[in-house]
């Protein structure tokens, strides 16, 4: 290959690589997504994601929202780490009875437990098990992970949850 083609392609590399991330800095400003090991799951279920969500529109795709909120029948309202919907298509952001409430088996929720917030004194630990338990009891599928887990291996960690979805779409 030419110098000067090389050289090009490095540099139309390093904008695209710039532009992605930017694009992920963005994203956590916007979904205000403030704990490290969920910004590091984040960015790489993004990463990821690139080539998953490039598919012919038959696949399902992984729609990924952050710092979700969901109000369970009992009037508690609980803020999960990450809910990720799998669809066929982007159309179900256009009615409402497509939403991830009314489609909970298409859903699946990621917490990230750092021991600080989720087990530190046995208030916390039992007050998060009781979480657990009504997102389950509203349907919820849910997948949890260690901050250390994050920490050691945030690749394999969503590569998990990646073969998950597509086990179980």
């Amino acid at each position: 290959m030419d110098k000067k083609i090389k050289k090009y392609l490095e540099e139309q590399s390093q904008k695209i690589a710039e532009e992605w991330r930017y694009a992920c800095e963005d994203l956590i400003e916007n979904y205000k997504i403030e704990s490290p090991i969920e910004q590091l799951f984040f960015i790489e279920f993004q990463y990821q994601l690139e080539d998953l969500n490039k598919v012919p529109d038959e696949f399902p795709k992984f729609y990924v929202m952050p710092q979700y909120e969901i109000s369970t029948k009992e009037g508690e309202k609980y803020r999960v780490d990450f809910l990720i919907y799998c669809t066929e298509n982007d159309m179900w952001m256009t009615k409402e009875e497509t939403y991830p409430q009314y489609q909970k088996e298409k859903v699946l929720l990621v917490e990230l437990d750092s021991f600080l917030w989720h087990g530190q004194t046995p208030e916390q630990f039992e007050k998060e098990k009781k979480r657990e338990r009504d997102l389950m009891n509203e349907g919820y599928k849910i997948m949890r992970f260690s901050g250390r887990e994050i920490v050691r291996d945030v690749e394999k960690c969503v590569e998990e949850v990646i073969d998950y979805l597509n086990k179980n779409e």
